[in-house]
């Protein structure tokens, strides 16, 4: 960009506007992209080369390392399992069904908008082009859609729905001294404008790969659909995905610091270096690894008792959802 400086203040004088800006914009665009792109290829040996020699150098110690690791796990392992079944145990049974419960319902209910979202703009799309003869139109009023995930009008609802349950949240985590109720929310609303733009894009995808200028517009709705269907099925396997993985996070970050807390420094301490002392420096750390090992076991086993067999998307619509795209003549996204 320094190197164009000189020639682009020369070009943009005070007239310069409309399609003549557009075009300009369009060749810095390409300029600065194909410099960049040269500057990685070219660094692309080097780097090959500079991953062989750090992968030479760590691979000596790393498998001694990790047994090393292993051993002073299981060490620490009984220790922590039961101090954890003596001090926390009353308090995670009576907590952890309806935490997993409420953070379970407060992603699923946002990411359920989102899929709200997405289908009553898409049935607004089909409805708009019906009877259309121009296929350029059409593609004009697809890609529209594009601007969803970054319009904070469309995705106002989206928003409240995860925030209307922060209170509900904050009193869920207050007994154990958590104050990121806040962060639960902006993270859930992330997660749903992530999984907007990637439904989005999919169907941005898969839709200009189906439709061409030799369709009639009744077949171009009805790829329409078929791209609609196969979107909104992944979007519902993506969403379980989300939805799991969320509350296991929330809920580890939630009960970690309580249970290192309430495990007390004085023992972390005395296992740590029990540990080090007979494993070396390869132990440091292994204790707080053991803790989070155990608490995921405790949270994932809740999770699936609060999920139930209805809830999840079965293994097989996944697994057949790559092969409809590629019958629709798509290659899998």
């Amino acid at each position: 960009m320094r190197e164009l400086l000189p020639d682009l203040r020369a070009r943009t004088g005070p007239g310069l506007r409309g399609a003549a800006w557009a075009e300009l914009l369009d060749t810095v665009y390409a300029v600065v992209l194909a410099e960049a792109s040269a500057g990685l290829c070219a660094f692309q040996p080097e780097k090959t080369e500079l991953l062989a020699t750090l992968e030479r150098t760590v691979r000596v110690d790393l498998d001694q390392t990790l047994q090393l690791r292993a051993l002073a796990a299981e060490r620490i392992r009984a220790d922590v399992q039961g101090a954890l079944e003596s001090r926390l145990r009353p308090a995670l049974d009576a907590w952890l069904p309806g935490a997993a419960l409420a953070l379970l319902d407060a992603v699923g209910a946002t990411l359920e908008a989102v899929r709200s979202l997405l289908t009553g703009a898409v049935d607004r799309l089909t409805r708009r082009l019906r009877g259309r003869p121009s296929a350029t139109g059409l593609r004009r009023e697809v890609h529209a859609l594009a601007a969803i995930p970054w319009s904070p009008e469309r995705m106002e609802r989206i928003y409240e729905e995860a925030a209307r349950r922060r209170a509900r949240l904050a009193a869920l985590t207050a007994p154990f001294g958590f104050q990121g109720a806040r962060s639960l929310v902006f993270g859930v609303q992330g997660v749903a404008q992530q999984l907007m733009a990637d439904a989005v894009a999919t169907f941005l995808q898969l839709a200009d790969q189906c439709l061409t200028s030799a369709l009639e517009p009744d077949q171009a709705l009805g790829q329409l659909e078929r791209v609609r269907s196969l979107v909104l099925k992944k979007l519902s396997w993506d969403s379980e995905q989300a939805r799991w993985r969320c509350s296991r996070d929330w809920l580890l970050a939630i009960l970690l610091p309580f249970a290192l807390g309430q495990l007390g420094q004085a023992q972390a301490e005395l296992l740590e270096a029990q540990a080090v002392a007979t494993e070396g420096d390869a132990a440091t750390g292994v204790y707080e690894d053991v803790i989070r090992e155990v608490l995921l076991q405790k949270i994932d086993d809740e999770l699936r008792k609060a999920l139930g067999a209805s809830t999840s998307c079965p293994l097989t619509d996944c697994a057949e959802a790559p092969r409809a795209q590629e019958q629709a003549g798509a290659g899998p996204v």
